[in-house]
């Protein structure tokens, strides 16, 4: 199924707003936008949703439980450091999952907790944005969306 006109003409706005003519987003868009990432609101929906999910800690050994009371006293210098361009994701831990059918391992990397809350505050103002532009019939990640039983093609019968 095709995108609706409509659609089209909402989603080419929003991306109109995030880009200048040469592809890259405006200094004025991009300070509109990190204005919105790290708006308190958005930080503490954030914030509970990293709680609600009760993920193992990262390399600093920080669990979810504890993300609150560390945000409530560093909530200013965190700020600080991101608008100063100083602020440095912390490396993901590793960590050996087994695989379900036997034969091995996989990697699986786990970012810190605040790493988890900035993603996800990212993730609160962009995907509303670049959600409207993808065709009804797209489920791969994505927020209300479940995976679709894959029906086979017709050119593929009988192979």
């Amino acid at each position: 199924m095709r995108i609706s006109r409509k659609q089209k003409v909402k989603c080419e706005r929003s991306l109109a707003e995030i880009r200048r003519e040469d592809g890259k987003p405006s200094g004025q868009t991009k300070s509109r936008m990190l204005e919105q990432i790290l708006n308190r609101r958005n930080i503490e929906r954030a914030m509970i949703a990293v709680e609600r999910n009760h993920g193992a800690g990262g390399v600093d050994g920080m669990q979810s439980d504890e993300l609150r009371p560390f945000i409530n006293a560093s909530y200013q210098s965190l700020l600080q450091k991101i608008l100063e361009g100083t602020y440095k994701p912390s490396p993901v831990r590793k960590v050996e999952i087994p695989k379900a059918q036997g034969g091995g391992v996989r990697m699986l990397g786990i970012p810190t907790v605040v790493d988890r809350m900035l993603e996800q505050a990212i993730y609160q103002v962009l995907s509303p944005i670049f959600e409207e532009g993808f065709d009804k019939h797209s489920y791969g990640f994505r927020p209300d969306k479940t995976r679709m039983p894959i029906r086979p093609s017709s050119r593929h019968k009988g192979i």
